[in-house]
């Protein structure tokens, strides 16, 4: 309000519903957390107005038919299997350049680890660009490749501030598990 312009207000919900197959639960750190399943992350966007949900490994691959929600979809498979998600409300959001990539091809064992990222446009003409990014953690009988030594960890959030560096004409968010005990 203080240029003059009334500026909306957008809600986002990140969420990670923890739905991940049984082979892979076995090698990662065990998550105390209740999975999240289709009715809680619908009820949470009514509840909190929210607009559009971005996640990962949710329960299913779209939300119910009798939904307002579209949905997008991206899968990585291998060690790092991920089911990244985008369900939104498609007459405010629009998704683009949604796709996921390597993390970084500068240590070896983060070539096979991925990151989405997308461009999300609402009808009132702003855009958001979106890197959601989760990094699994292995458990001490996990393979090698679940496992992040200091340098490894330390290349994570130089990805992440390379994507905020990035020059843009829109606001930027990275959001999800960087797997480097920080928020």
């Amino acid at each position: 309000m203080a240029s003059g312009v009334l500026q909306p207000t957008v809600r986002i919900i990140f969420a990670d519903a923890g739905c991940i197959s049984s082979h892979l639960e076995e090698c990662l750190i065990k998550d105390k957390r209740k999975r999240l399943e289709t009715d809680d992350l619908l009820e949470a966007a009514e509840l909190y107005d929210a607009s559009i949900i971005i996640g990962s490994n949710f329960p299913a691959g779209a939300p119910p038919n009798d939904s307002h929600m579209s949905s997008r979809l991206c899968d990585t498979k291998g060690m790092h299997e991920t089911s990244w998600h985008v369900w939104y409300d498609k007459e405010t959001w629009s998704v683009t350049e949604f796709h996921t990539a390597p993390m970084s091809d500068v240590h070896p064992r983060l070539r096979h680890r991925q990151i989405c990222t997308m461009h999300l446009c609402h009808y009132r003409g702003f855009e958001i660009e979106v890197m959601f990014v989760k990094v699994l953690k292995g458990n001490a009988k996990a393979a090698d490749t679940l496992q992040l030594g200091y340098s490894e960890r330390q290349e994570v959030v130089d990805v992440a501030f390379r994507f905020l560096a990035k020059p843009r004409d829109c606001p930027v968010i990275v959001a999800g598990d960087l797997g480097v005990g920080l928020s």
